[in-house]
């Protein structure tokens, strides 16, 4: 009996596969590829049956047939990827995505799962990666925060100091371009943005991060954790900050935060207890208010003080320089405040913190000085 047409085989296995029945729809796959081997819809096509059955390294090699007999398949390569992550082959389902995203810039489920995919290649393949002399460094961390990224803004140096070339990972995130600019744009060590393997960072999930607990500052710990020397204690920037025309020598205060939520009453009470501590005059406060959405969220604004608006990440830290005192939460701003003074004596930081994070040390600089609140329970 003579087969089907490939088109028609083509079309039966698609529809039974559509119908939710792979099991159906493989045979009509295979029989199609008896026809014509190299077909490209079927090899793929077949592959994402069977690693719908579970044979996942199989419908990998399908997949990879498939695309390069076409590599221009986005779908395919996306699916490879799919494909290469839940059979934990996250180095491979990274360069499976990268190529989609090379096709398709703009596939967001892609980007997704790229993001996903790096991550856990940095965990399982790369962080086990020892560096050879003529590695080239590629850092990447997964939280978007400033603080975040000043966890970590003193290595570029370090390693630059050591002969390497560092670079920041184009999957390192921010919460917004600025903090990119002003942590890594702006630091002479660094060399630009890379697509290659994460070699550096992600130090809370090394092995040696928890061993090294007697190191209580962070980013000391992070800097003996990649075999450098512990330097510094203290976030850096390279950004010179000029003085700002309004607010030199003025009591600033942001008690705005991403990630850890405040009670507004906490807030009051703490802003209180500062300025009658330090005896700071109440009528020297200015609130800083950020011009850009994603920046950071109200802990209960303060709408009896003159506030003031700032227009960039660079404006902020012109402010916090000629600053006499900034009065803040433990978030971004804390580690940007800390890094900014150093070893100068202004501007006093004061910042509110919980128990919690307080005794962690996990940005706890020794130029803050910090009071203990309440914080708002996640749900």
């Amino acid at each position: 009996m003579a087969l089907p047409a490939p088109d028609t085989l083509l079309a039966q296995a698609v529809a039974r596969h559509q119908a939710g029945d792979p099991a159906a729809a493989i045979p009509l796959y295979r029989t199609l590829l008896s026809i014509i081997p190299e077909h490209p819809d079927g090899l793929h096509l077949l592959g994402v049956a069977m690693g719908g059955s579970g044979d996942l390294d199989g419908a990998a090699r399908l997949i990879g047939r498939a695309v390069a007999v076409v590599p221009g398949m986005a779908n395919a390569h996306f699916n490879l990827g799919n494909q290469l992550s839940r059979a934990w082959r996250y180095e491979e389902a990274v360069a499976a995505y990268r190529r989609l995203l090379a096709l398709e810039p703009g596939h967001e489920a892609g980007a997704k799962m790229l993001r996903v995919a790096y991550h856990k290649a940095m965990e399982t393949v790369w962080s086990e990666s020892p560096l050879g002399d003529e590695d080239d460094i590629v850092i990447y961390q997964h939280n978007p925060g400033l603080g975040d990224n000043l966890l970590y803004s003193t290595l570029p140096e370090l390693f630059a100091k050591r002969g390497k070339r560092v670079w920041i990972s184009d999957q390192n995130r921010t919460r917004n371009p600025e903090i990119h600019d002003l942590v890594w744009g702006m630091n002479p060590y660094v060399s630009g943005v890379s697509t290659g393997p994460g070699k550096a960072g992600m130090a809370p999930l090394r092995k040696g991060f928890l061993t090294h607990s007697h190191i209580l500052n962070w980013l000391t710990r992070i800097e003996v954790l990649h075999g450098l020397p512990p330097t510094n204690d203290l976030p850096r920037i390279y950004y010179t900050p000029k003085p700002h025309p309004t607010l030199a020598g003025r009591i600033l205060v942001d008690l705005s935060s991403s990630t850890i939520r405040y009670p507004a009453e906490s807030m009051r009470w703490f802003l209180r207890f500062t300025c009658e501590r330090f005896h700071y005059d109440p009528a020297q406060l200015v609130q800083l208010r950020f011009s850009a959405k994603n920046v950071s969220e109200d802990n209960g604004g303060m709408d009896d003080i003159p506030s003031h608006t700032i227009g960039s990440i660079y404006e902020l830290c012109d402010a916090l320089a000629g600053a006499r005192a900034f009065i803040t939460v433990h978030s971004g701003a804390n580690s940007l405040a800390a890094a900014i003074k150093g070893e100068k004596p202004e501007p006093a930081i004061h910042c509110a913190v919980d128990a919690s994070h307080y005794n962690q040390k996990c940005y706890i600089w020794r130029n803050v000085d910090y009071t203990i609140v309440e914080s708002t329970p996640k749900e």
